[in-house]
């Protein structure tokens, strides 16, 4: 399921009125314009809810059906001149950007952001004078699934769009079926785990320069791996990264930057990509000054008493501790293999346990 961010009351106009929607009536808290359908304006758009209903024809929908509707509207003007702009800047083939759902209005350039169901999900307005794409309000920041879908294909993940449309670019001429998400920034959040958990992951982020002031600076990229590792704690099937470093990249450089240095050979992208995955290990765990020891421990209430320094450990994670010992120690009985799953809601230990 997909969650709808709600706004506050007014901030619906805001939204509306960011794509063009000019508010000429007002009917009580309501504010009305041009319907989509009829053309009348007898269209009406709720405060609360940003819901919309035209009182003439009844054409009615949310701000997920506007914008879909938008879209299919601004996906018939091709080609146009600003998407054309675009793809000059961005280096990038007008007919790949067009596949890929770039659209244009009669001012700005958008980018498409797509659910896990390939449905639309929003419409991010592109920059020319900051050179940046933004997010709008009321989309709410989620990863956008430019590719899904692909079974035993690994999942390439992105911290930008523009990146994974170069890195799609490739793979269409390559023939490749990979699997393509971008995240709005480096910072991967818990709630997205989910839609990684046992899928084989490629982490293309950026080779960035040095950010922050001392003694805090980072690298950006790296940190956003960094901490992408730490929330999926081995629930991929892999972690692999794009370690720049490996191949003497300067910095910055991205998959974009990549992808206009092969200058269109899809043979020569994937070979140099290849070149620099690797598995992703944290800093600390290649320090050899500084090995993980396991503690000795004698007792099962030993075990409980280790357990309780970091968690709230109640009888319920007590019994359930004391089964999953069991589970490991039957691996040494004969017989058929016991298997257990442990059941229950977020932070309950179950990772704990694991760990």
């Amino acid at each position: 399921t997909e969650r709808i961010v709600m706004l506050q009351e007014s901030d619906w106009f805001d939204f509306y009125e960011r794509y063009g929607v000019e508010f000429s009536v007002r009917s009580g808290k309501n504010r009305g314009t041009e319907c989509f359908s009829c053309g009348e304006k007898k269209m009406f758009v709720e405060p609360e809810n940003g819901l919309y209903v035209c009182k003439l024809c009844g054409h009615r929908g949310n701000h997920l059906v506007f914008i879909r509707n938008l879209f299919k509207k601004m996906s018939k003007n091709y080609p146009n001149p600003l998407v054309v702009d675009f793809a000059k800047r961005k280096k990038l083939p007008v007919k790949d950007l067009k596949s890929f759902g770039i659209v244009q209005s009669s001012t700005e350039v958008f980018v498409p952001v797509w659910g896990i169901k390939k449905q639309l999900m929003g419409l991010r307005p592109y920059s020319f004078s900051q050179n940046k794409i933004y997010s709008v309000a009321g989309q709410g920041s989620r990863p956008n699934f430019w590719e899904v879908g692909h079974k035993g294909q690994p999942y390439y993940l992105f911290e930008a769009d523009l990146d994974a449309l170069a890195f799609l670019i490739m793979s269409k001429k390559k023939g490749l079926e990979n699997n393509v998400i971008a995240f709005p920034g480096t910072s991967f959040k818990q709630e997205w785990a989910k839609y990684l958990k046992g899928k084989r992951t490629i982490w293309c982020f950026d080779h960035d320069e040095l950010k922050g002031k001392e003694p805090h600076k980072f690298y950006p990229g790296e940190k956003g791996v960094e901490r992408a590792c730490e929330i999926m704690q081995g629930q991929t099937a892999n972690f692999k990264w794009l370690n720049w470093a490996k191949g003497d990249y300067e910095r910055p450089t991205d998959v974009r930057d990549l992808y206009i240095s092969c200058k269109g050979s899809a043979t020569k992208f994937f070979d140099k990509v290849n070149e620099i995955t690797e598995d992703f290990k944290e800093e600390e765990d290649k320090k050899e000054d500084n090995p993980i020891k396991p503690i000795k421990i004698t007792s099962f209430e030993g075990l409980c008493e280790e357990f309780s320094k970091s968690i709230q450990f109640n009888p319920t994670l007590k019994r359930t501790l004391a089964v999953s010992c069991a589970t490991v120690l039957s691996a040494k009985t004969q017989g058929d293999a016991i298997w257990m799953f442990i059941v229950g809601p977020a932070s309950s230990g179950k990772t704990t346990i694991l760990d």
